[in-house]
């Protein structure tokens, strides 16, 4: 039964440094950064726990002291669980790179676990050794089966925790899950001499496994009743998906407004409804996507690339009669919420597509339709989680592949226009410079170009109109006709905003963005540290 015992004590280490990832996101992030700090602390205070667990197990191998070893493991799981927030709380107020920050939280919060569940393998080695009298020359065996059964239970561990307790669960109640867990295995440890592998041992385990599943089921249907309850409320809203921790909550502004409000970590506000008038882009930046609206009135065909909470197809799908929209929106639960909480509604004219953007560039692009007359990004969701394969040369490429003759790019990228916090934007733009003939750039704050800033890229298979022709073409007739008041704001904010172009040639100190080098993190490290 000790091969057991690695087994479990494996999955439980992956399982946790899954779960990690998530309490670490609302405070710090989900980028790289945090990845690699999250990954690189568990596997150092993991190697340390190797070798004191050896040289434990040398002086006094016994099946008490395992069980105490996984006893105190399950303890500081649980502890992570009770008191993760005001610890993390506490490090994001740090004057802190971000890199060290993460490192810093996943060492207070991860490393006393997983020191102590590196101890477990060699210790439970030594203790099969002792208590089987394993000659010498058979110990390679031995070794060799408990290090694959820690190595399977890692595998195990990695897919329940980031395809099911993750998402079914929630992170709190997947420390929870964990903690007893390995309350479970330090008992099997403590009586692993009396349950050596005997005949009746495969219904043995299978009866553990079934009383695994039974807690996990039962916490799971708790979580959903919390998740269902919560939505049933007006107030505070959060929950895990496959890819974000999601918060939605309210704000009564001073101007008597009601907003509903979609942020994800750290706190950062990605979308907001205005309860009376949901249809209204509230977030200053969407309604600068108008400026591709007004240059291609005509337009019929859009792809959306990044749904969130689906705010500018709710207003094109209201303000426009002759529309086709697709949207790429890869995390499922997005649209679920959309429709839930902020208003979305069935429409012939829309259609969703759950995949990654770039994935589904690269299928469109490859069959050769080439008729979208806009394609819209919002996919920047913060500078800690930029997705890079939405910045190299290859994008651009599917991107100018799956436009129409006279299709429009137009991205919303957060970043400075100059100084050292401008170094994302400049190697995005080299990128698309390398397909488009032409690429502008519309800061939405240009008297404070130093600034993170939202910042509208621009990119064209023809020349930019000068803002007197624009002037001269006047309001969206077709729009005029139904929507009068929506077409005079989208004609004098696109107006304003060819006016205020950044024309200043960026510094070309930056190469464009390959598939193969593109390192958007370093990039915006500056950024992060504002």
């Amino acid at each position: 039964m000790l091969e057991a015992v690695a087994f479990l004590c494996g999955a439980a280490v992956m399982a946790l440094e899954m779960t990690g990832s998530r309490l670490l996101s609302p405070y710090l992030g989900s980028s790289v950064l945090v990845w690699t700090a999250l990954i690189g602390v568990i596997m150092a205070f993991l190697s340390c726990g190797y070798w004191l667990g050896g040289k434990a197990a040398d002086r006094r191998p016994s099946s008490l002291r395992l069980a105490a070893l996984i006893l105190a493991a399950a303890f500081c799981v649980l502890i992570i669980g009770l008191f993760h927030q005001g610890l993390l709380a506490w490090v994001s107020g740090l004057s802190m790179h971000p890199e060290y920050a993460a490192m810093l939280a996943a060492a207070l919060l991860f490393g006393p676990a997983s020191l102590l569940l590196g101890m477990v393998s060699p210790y439970a080695v030594r203790v099969a050794l002792e208590t089987r009298q394993t000659a010498v020359e058979k110990s390679g065996a031995i070794i060799g089966r408990f290090s694959a059964a820690g190595a399977i239970g890692s595998i195990l561990g990695t897919f329940a925790g980031g395809y099911y307790l993750i998402v079914w669960v929630g992170s709190r109640q997947s420390l929870y899950f964990i903690s007893t867990s390995l309350l479970f295995v330090a008992l099997i440890a403590l009586f692993s001499d009396k349950l050596r592998l005997r005949r009746q041992s495969p219904p043995l385990l299978i009866l553990c496994g079934l009383g695994l599943g039974l807690v996990l089921n039962i916490q799971a249907g708790h979580s959903r009743h919390v998740l269902e309850k919560n939505k049933r409320s007006s107030g505070d809203f959060r929950l895990d998906t496959r890819y974000n921790h999601l918060h939605i909550w309210e704000s009564n502004h001073t101007d008597r407004l009601r907003i509903r409000i979609l942020s994800t970590p750290p706190q950062l506000t990605q979308a907001a409804m205005d309860l009376d008038d949901p249809q209204r882009l509230c977030l200053e930046y969407t309604r600068h996507f108008s400026l591709a609206w007004q240059l291609r009135p005509e337009a019929e065909k859009f792809l959306l690339l990044g749904g969130a909470a689906y705010s500018m197809p709710k207003y094109l799908l209201g303000t426009r009669d002759s529309l086709a929209l697709d949207v790429v929106e890869i995390d499922p639960a997005m649209t679920a919420l959309a429709r839930e909480f902020f208003a979305l509604r069935e429409d012939s004219r829309l259609r969703v597509h759950h995949e990654d953007a770039r994935t589904y560039l690269n299928r469109y692009a490859a069959s050769g339709a080439a008729d979208y007359d806009i394609i819209m990004a919002d996919a920047f969701s913060s500078t800690y989680n930029i997705p890079f394969q939405l910045c190299t040369v290859e994008f651009a490429k599917r991107v100018h592949d799956s436009l129409a003759p006279k299709g429009i790019y137009i991205a919303n990228v957060l970043s400075a226009v100059t100084g050292e916090k401008s170094m994302l934007l400049r190697s995005f733009r080299a990128s698309f410079e390398q397909v488009f003939p032409s690429v502008h750039v519309f800061p939405l704050r240009p008297g404070a170009p130093s600034t993170v800033q939202n910042i509208m890229l621009l990119a064209m298979k023809e020349e930019l109109p000068t803002p007197e022709i624009l002037e001269k073409a006047g309001p969206n007739r077709l729009l005029s006709s139904s929507h009068p008041q929506q077409a005079v704001e989208e004609f004098a904010l696109a107006y304003k905003m060819l006016r205020n172009e950044w024309r200043i040639i960026l510094e070309e100190d930056l190469p464009p963005l390959y598939d193969n080098f593109a390192p958007v993190e370093r990039y915006s490290l500056p950024l992060m540290r504002e």
